[in-house]
């Protein structure tokens, strides 16, 4: 919090210069002419500062949310930049553990055996102004119960070993960042969307689990499996075993520039 206060000083103080140093016929032109300028080279010494400096106040959060007797979830991951960790492991009769650095935002509703829960940034972060290194979020979900992930992410570097989960529906939404995610082999049957930007993605396949895959990439480096999962048409590969596979998962990317690796 004393970070963001300090970052809108600096603003202000830099800003009301300009006018100043105007006013007494300093600076040429229109003041205003000057303030995009500033606020680059404000916020690129801002951007180093936060690199090599932690203030001794931040903690790390931990916290946890019950599963309330649910028999299934959705989830819904709101990071920015940053890192972002899940896992399996949270405790018996919990839906999600986490542990943050800064505050985390909750919303959960309950309704008789469903459960909806979104995760986003607290109030006291500021989009470019708060931790030097970003969002470090730890997440553990339950396996007890089928469940729905949602995760929308910013330039951030995502790490999610999914493969002990009952997770039905995985939706990832990404930015500038790198990702790398395992998918369920729990399921039966899941689907699997991903739209990714400016992004490396990599993509884990459970060996028991048969895939159809449906690539629309823009300029983007594609490596698949083709041994695995061999060619159908012009962007779609799939398991020889899929239309009988007892795991199956149905996958969609759609992606900008990058690079993408499935195996």
């Amino acid at each position: 919090m004393r970070r963001s206060f300090l970052f809108w000083g600096i603003i202000l103080i830099s800003f009301g210069s300009i006018f100043i140093l105007d006013g007494i016929d300093i600076l040429p032109g229109n003041p205003l002419e000057y303030l995009w300028q500033v606020f680059l080279i404000i916020l690129g010494t801002w951007i180093i500062l936060n690199s090599r400096w932690r203030p001794k106040g931040e903690k790390t959060e931990y916290s946890s949310i019950s599963l309330l007797g649910a028999t299934h979830a959705k989830i819904r991951i709101n990071h920015g930049a940053g890192h972002l960790n899940i896992n399996s492991g949270a405790k018996k009769g919990d839906l999600l553990t986490y542990s943050s650095m800064g505050t985390v935002q909750q919303f959960v509703r309950h309704d008789n055996e469903f459960i909806e829960v979104r995760l986003s940034p607290g109030s006291d972060i500021i989009p470019l102004v708060g931790l030097g290194e970003g969002f470090n979020w730890d997440l553990q979900l339950s396996n007890e119960i089928p469940l729905s992930l949602i995760l929308e992410t910013g330039a951030s570097q995502t790490y999610a070993n999914l493969g002990d989960l009952n997770i039905t529906d995985l939706k990832l939404s990404t930015g500038a960042s790198t990702n790398s995610i395992t998918l369920p082999s729990i399921p039966k049957r899941s689907d699997v969307s991903i739209n990714a930007g400016v992004a490396s993605l990599t993509v884990q396949i459970p060996a028991n689990v048969s895939a159809r895959i449906r690539v629309k990439d823009g300029l983007t480096s594609l490596t698949i499996d083709k041994d695995r999962f061999p060619r159908i048409d012009s962007n779609t590969y799939q398991s020889q075993d899929y239309s009988y596979g007892t795991h199956r998962t149905e996958i969609k990317i759609e992606s900008g520039v990058g690079s993408i690796s499935i195996h």
